[in-house]
């Protein structure tokens, strides 16, 4: 396969300087594009190899992409948490010194979402609420949806709110193209990162609407429950 440099993402915007900043938790079953989805709102499109200078591993499986800045009228950079599969009580922990999350992301595979997805969004939903982190803080990123019809994807979004009881209107529920280029075939990179380019515009532009935070660490120093699972 070609190497596909920063160059494939032409039309990308510049970093700049930064006035306001986004935090953001990620959280999904693994495969679901969480990695991914942190790595190009918080800016860094190179290999896994190059990005892994710019993650700071905060524990043993969650770490935190501190991003760059971006846009033109309004400047924000995006810090994304990788949650990579760690367990409730790890994430409990990490976040208990945490005072700002403005909001969080459930991603979803379109090629999970019937098979494990109806078994683990409720634990998703319950850490999130624990945290005070609900309702319309909460997005949902339909991820590895590239090859499906637009009939197949609203097929997907009714079944899923259907399922989950989830009353939420785009643009709460966004399907989005976060592929690594540099994993994919040189003759379809230039297509692909056209989508990819505008998923990360779309998302970013939804998240910087989230300017109030959630002060999560207040919440858990509160909560004698979630104290009890973390010093268990």
């Amino acid at each position: 396969m070609a190497h596909i440099t920063q160059s494939a993402y032409s039309g990308f915007e510049a970093p700049v300087e930064d006035l306001q900043t986004r935090k953001v938790l990620v959280l999904g079953l693994p495969g679901s594009g969480k990695t991914s989805v942190c790595r190009h709102v918080a800016g860094f499109y190179e290999q896994s190899d190059d990005i892994k200078l710019h993650g700071s591993k905060v524990s043993y499986e969650i770490r935190e992409y501190k991003g760059k800045y971006f846009g033109q009228s309004t400047k924000t950079r995006y810090t994304m948490i990788d949650t990579d599969n760690a367990p409730a009580k790890q994430v409990y922990d990490f976040l208990r010194f945490e005072k700002k999350i403005n909001c969080a992301i459930i991603c979803i595979s379109c090629e999970l979402f019937r098979r494990e997805l109806k078994n683990e969004l409720s634990g998703m939903l319950s850490l999130l609420y624990l945290l005070g982190i609900s309702g319309s803080n909460i997005l949902y990123v339909f991820t590895h949806g590239e090859t499906y019809t637009h009939e197949a994807k609203f097929k997907f979004v009714s079944e899923f709110k259907k399922t989950f009881d989830i009353d939420t209107e785009y643009p709460r529920v966004i399907y989005g193209c976060f592929n690594n280029l540099h994993e994919t075939n040189g003759v379809y990179s230039s297509l692909i990162a056209t989508d990819v380019s505008k998923s990360i515009t779309e998302l970013r532009e939804i998240i910087s609407k989230y300017s109030r935070s959630i002060n999560v660490a207040a919440n858990i120093d509160k909560s004698e429950y979630l104290k009890k699972i973390i010093n268990s």
